[in-house]
């Protein structure tokens, strides 16, 4: 259920395939939890927090500028129970 146990995620793909929740107080900014099963012992999840925003390029073209703010691991209980 997790990503592959060479301790790296080696595709940005884990983050989009993750259950994802937007911040009240700054619609700009999402975070992802995902669980992984191959963690160091005391963590079951990756957290990254993504910001989303758009920036004007040389040619003035309105560009995304997406990046991943912060990642860290969790241990999270399952829900209900």
């Amino acid at each position: 259920m997790g990503a592959p146990g060479n301790g790296v995620i080696s595709s940005p793909a884990y983050v989009w395939d993750a259950q994802r929740r937007q911040e009240a107080l700054n619609p700009r900014k999402y975070r992802y939890v995902q669980l992984f099963d191959d963690l160091p012992v005391g963590f079951n999840h990756i957290v990254g927090i993504v910001l989303f925003g758009f920036d004007v390029n040389a040619q003035g073209e309105t560009v995304p500028n997406n990046f991943i703010a912060t990642a860290f691991i969790k241990h999270m209980l399952p829900r209900g129970g």
